[in-house]
Parts: structure tokens; C-alpha cells; sequence
């Protein structure tokens, strides 16, 4: 609700930083990835941002290690 509900950058940027880790716990390492990704794209400047950048690579990495899905 944070992200979408209010208009306070530096909170909404924290709250997408910790949808992007809750995705992470599930192993929905997209869904991450497009948290952290969506999250430096609305507030480039927020003090989250060297923490996002982070995590967005980590979870590109680890969407690169995991197996197609559409071999399933």
C-alpha cells in the first residue's frame, strides 16, 4: 500500500525494497527483480538506491542460475 498509496519517496522506496526481499524468501526472483528494478527507475535519488542497485544485480544473478522454466 505504501508504494502504490502514498507520496513520501524515501518510504515507498524502502517499501518496494522490502516487496523485492519478500519475493526473494518465495525464490520469485523476477518478481524481485522487477521490485528493485521499478523502485530505481520512480526514485533514482533515494537513499535506498546503492541498496536496490545491489539487490537488482544479485537477483538478475540468481535468475540466470535457476533453470528455464519452460523446460518444466
Amino acid at each position: 500500500k505504501v508504494i502504490e498509496r502514498h507520496n513520501l519517496p524515501e518510504w515507498q522506496a524502502r517499501a518496494a525494497l522490502q516487496a523485492g526481499k519478500c519475493a526473494e524468501l518465495r525464490d520469485h526472483w523476477d518478481a524481485a527483480r522487477e521490485q528493485y528494478s521499478r523502485a530505481l527507475d520512480r526514485w533514482p535519488k533515494s537513499a535506498s538506491e546503492q541498496q536496490l542497485a545491489a539487490l537488482l544485480k544479485w537477483s538478475e544473478e540468481r535468475m540466470a542460475q535457476q533453470p528455464s522454466t519452460l523446460l518444466r
